[in-house]
């Protein structure tokens, strides 16, 4: 593989009254739903989800989603994008949203109230969409189709994983940490890198 251009998303999950007594940093991986959207975004020509620095994988994407390109999510999004601005880290607030059924989960604050871009109306829309689009592609076979790239990204980054050190936390803002930290290696972000978080609205328990 040459030249991979690696880009994360870090997800902050926020937990209320949790207890922990230290920086949570999960081992980094690849996730669907992080690749789903962003081809959504890509798809519907947003720009900053339009590079093709990774000819490799823009390649593969553009030979399986040619097809598709005038789905009705993909209309639907060149829409909200339009109203809404829908752009750069929203489409990744969205990804983290979801579950692995592409449901939104349902014990975090909703998104609208952490992203008012997507509102109830458009969400509601929006979700069985991509679950259309998600079975109508077959994007698990994609997926799966491009795990080779995905290991080989994933083992890249564990020397960059394995020298991060989040203890200035503490030192910074004074205080233990409560939430715990997601790296998302993401290969069709466009070479744009995000920061979005999801605030639980339970107590978390080991």
């Amino acid at each position: 593989m040459n030249k991979v251009l690696i880009i994360a998303i870090l997800i902050m999950l926020n937990f209320q009254a949790c207890e922990q007594k230290k920086v949570l940093l999960e081992k980094p991986k690849v996730d669907e739903r992080v690749e789903l959207l962003s081809i959504v975004f890509r798809l519907a020509e947003k720009q900053e989800y339009s590079n093709k620095n990774f000819k490799l994988y823009v390649d593969r994407i553009e030979q399986y989603f040619e097809k598709y390109k005038n789905h009705e999510l993909i209309q639907f999004t060149k829409s909200i994008i339009s109203e809404h601005g829908i752009s750069f880290d929203g489409p990744m607030c969205m990804a983290v949203h979801l579950d692995a059924n592409l449901n939104l989960l349902t014990d975090v604050k909703d998104i609208w109230q952490l992203d008012p871009r997507w509102t109830k109306e458009n969400v509601e829309k929006f979700v069985p969409l991509l679950q259309k689009f998600y079975k109508d592609t077959k994007f698990d076979k994609f997926f799966k189709d491009n795990a080779d790239l995905y290991d080989e990204a994933v083992k890249r980054f564990a020397p960059i994983y394995e020298q991060i050190n989040l203890n200035w936390l503490f030192s910074f803002f004074g205080k233990e940490p409560t939430e715990i930290f997601l790296i998302k290696i993401g290969f069709g972000l466009g070479g744009n890198s995000y920061g979005v978080n999801l605030d639980y609205i339970r107590l978390w328990t080991n």
